[in-house]
C-alpha cells in the first residue's frame, strides 16, 4: 500500500480536486425479511436530512438463482435537500454518495465525509436491529472516486492526454494516417497485497452535462475486505482504500495538473 497506518495526514493534496462524485459501498448477503414498507419506516429516521426519495431497480439484478419475472425488493434514494448526499438502500447493499451538483460545489474531504457515511450506516444498522430484520453479514466494500477533468485545464484536447495522465499518449504528428484523438477507453487492474482485494482505474472520454464540453473522466476504485469482517476492520479498509486512491491519483495525474488544482506543500 502506498502509505503506513496512521500516516493519514501526510497524504499529498490539491486545493481545487477535479472530484466529481465519491461513492460508499457495503455489500452483504440478501436480508430475506427486508421489504418494501422497511423503507418508509427507515426514512421516518432520517427524513429531517434526507427529505427526498427516489426508487430504482437493484444493483445487480438478478442475482444468480433468481428468476426474472419474480418481483425484486427495489433500491431506494433517499437525498438531501441539494440532492448532493444520497443514501441508497437495497436488500443487500447500503451506498453513501456524495455527488458535486453545480461547479462551484467544494469537495467535502474524506476527514469529514467518511465519518458522515460511518454515522449514517450506524442508523441503518440500528434500525435493523430494532425491526428484527436479522443480522447484517458483510461480505464486501467498494470505495469508488470519480474525477472530471475538463477542456482547458491544461489539455485542449484529447491527443494532449499524456500532459493530464504522462503514462498515456497519442502521437498526432503531420503526415500519420489517423488523426487526432476523438474518444479513448483505457482500463487496468491491481491487485492488491494482503488479501486486501482488488484495485480499478479507469479513464474514458466524455462530456460536461452543463456545457456539453469535453472531459476527461479518471474512475478509482478499490474493492475487497478480507477475512476480518469486524465494523473495526471495515473502517480500517476503508482508511487504507483512501490512501490508495489518493496516491493512484498523484502517480497516474502529471505535476503540470497538480499545479493546475493547487498542490499543497505543507
Amino acid at each position: 500500500m502506498a502509505t503506513q497506518k496512521g500516516d493519514a495526514d501526510k497524504l499529498p493534496s490539491v486545493e481545487r480536486p477535479p472530484l466529481s462524485e465519491v461513492v460508499y459501498d457495503l455489500k452483504f448477503e440478501p436480508l430475506s425479511d427486508f421489504k418494501a414498507p422497511h423503507f418508509g419506516w427507515y426514512w421516518e429516521r432520517i427524513a429531517d436530512e434526507y427529505p427526498n426519495i427516489d426508487q430504482k431497480t437493484p444493483i445487480g439484478w438478478p442475482r444468480q438463482g433468481e428468476q426474472l419475472d419474480s418481483l425484486p425488493v427495489p433500491r431506494v434514494w433517499f437525498l438531501d435537500g441539494k440532492g448532493q448526499t444520497l443514501i441508497q438502500i437495497q436488500d443487500d447493499r447500503f451506498i453513501f454518495n456524495w455527488r458535486k451538483t453545480e461547479d462551484d460545489n467544494e469537495y467535502i474531504r474524506f476527514s469529514k465525509l467518511f465519518p458522515k457515511f460511518k454515522e449514517n450506516f450506524s442508523v441503518f444498522s440500528e434500525f435493523l436491529k430494532e425491526k428484527n430484520i436479522g443480522e447484517m453479514k458483510l461480505d464486501s466494500c467498494e470505495l469508488t472516486y470519480i474525477n472530471h477533468i475538463p477542456l482547458g485545464a491544461v489539455w485542449e484536447s484529447y491527443s494532449e492526454i499524456q500532459r493530464v495522465l504522462p503514462d498515456l499518449s497519442w502521437h498526432n504528428h503531420p503526415g500519420r494516417f489517423l488523426g487526432g484523438l476523438e474518444k479513448f477507453l483505457w482500463q487496468t487492474e491491481f491487485s492488491l497485497s494482503e488479501d486486501f482485494g482488488r484495485a480499478l482505474v479507469k479513464v474514458h472520454s466524455g462530456t460536461r452535462r452543463i456545457d456539453e464540453q469535453p472531459l476527461i473522466m479518471l474512475e478509482l476504485r478499490v474493492s475487497g475486505l478480507g477475512e476480518d469482517k469486524s465494523l473495526d476492520a471495515i473502517w480500517r479498509w476503508f482508511d487504507m482504500a483512501h490512501e490508495w486512491i489518493v496516491n493512484t491519483f498523484f502517480d497516474i495525474t502529471s505535476s503540470e495538473m497538480h499545479d493546475y488544482w493547487g498542490r499543497r506543500n505543507d
